[in-house]
């Protein structure tokens, strides 16, 4: 389900019709005049700006998952993208997931975000933070494309570097159409979550309280989302926490309440 609201800021990206434009590092400019040394540096040049505005592009996806659902995000986005694919590797279309989950993490720490989750989700988060930061310090991330040396070790660390530089940018594109995920929408999706945890309310309406005179104000696909996946962080603090199977099945049924009620509104 990550995976969808990532996919969402791909289609903003594009709606957005963004085309970022980035100066080519010094390390690719030509030595020398030599018109055959300029024609090899003019196609690595090229193949460094298309590679750039890939992963720039897929770093803007990130920023709206992160920006709809907060946290929930990037823990659902660890558990997804880097248990199948790895935290180092990285490709001419995309940077490498630790990398990708560091910015958002340090995103989160800015704004004490991670200082306001339940003991041992904050925990988890900074003990990943600590790990990435380590392999980002090391320069461990590798390509997923060895048989492409030109990138592996040529481009692949210049990218790294220039993408951090320009995160901030990308954040502030994305912030232009979106809201910030704030603490209070944080407050709002734990106690939610807790709601589910320990009474098995489902998350699906605005009001913590709803009414019974007229149908409930259903709640955003992200919301559900988000309460979903801080009710899981309310059960790391028992001996037995949810399994990601229940989690999928609870989300898709909260979801599927959330549809139900809207469906009902407008009856």
């Amino acid at each position: 389900m990550s995976c969808c609201f990532h996919e969402i800021g791909h289609a903003v990206f594009h709606n957005l019709g963004i085309d970022k434009s980035f100066p080519i590092p010094t390390e690719l400019q030509p030595a020398t005049q030599e018109p055959t040394e300029q024609f090899g540096v003019r196609k690595t040049q090229l193949y460094y700006a298309t590679c750039a505005n890939r992963w720039y592009e897929e770093l803007f996806a990130d920023v709206i998952g992160l920006e709809l659902a907060g946290p929930a995000y990037v823990l659902a986005f660890f558990k997804v993208l880097a248990g199948a694919f790895g935290i180092a590797p990285a490709s001419p279309s995309h940077p490498p997931t630790g990398l990708r989950i560091l910015l958002m993490l340090d995103s989160l720490e800015s704004r004490s975000l991670i200082d306001v989750l339940p003991e041992r989700a904050r925990g988890l988060l900074r003990a990943w933070m600590t790990r990435l930061r380590k392999l980002d310090g090391d320069k461990g991330y590798v390509s997923s494309v060895k048989e492409d040396a030109e990138f592996s070790l040529r481009l692949m660390p210049i990218l790294v570097r220039e993408m951090k530089t320009a995160y901030a940018g990308v954040r502030d594109e994305a912030r232009a159409v979106l809201s910030e995920y704030s603490t209070e929408k944080l407050t709002e999706d734990l106690q939610r979550g807790y709601q589910l945890y320990t009474r098995q309310i489902p998350p699906i309406e605005v009001d913590s309280k709803p009414t019974l005179t007229a149908p409930g104000i259903p709640l955003e696909a992200a919301r559900v989302f988000a309460a979903c996946w801080c009710a899981y962080m309310h059960s790391l603090e028992k001996d037995n926490p949810l399994t990601l199977e229940t989690l999928d099945k609870v989300l898709l049924e909260s979801l599927d309440g959330a549809e139900s009620l809207r469906m009902w509104r407008q009856l």
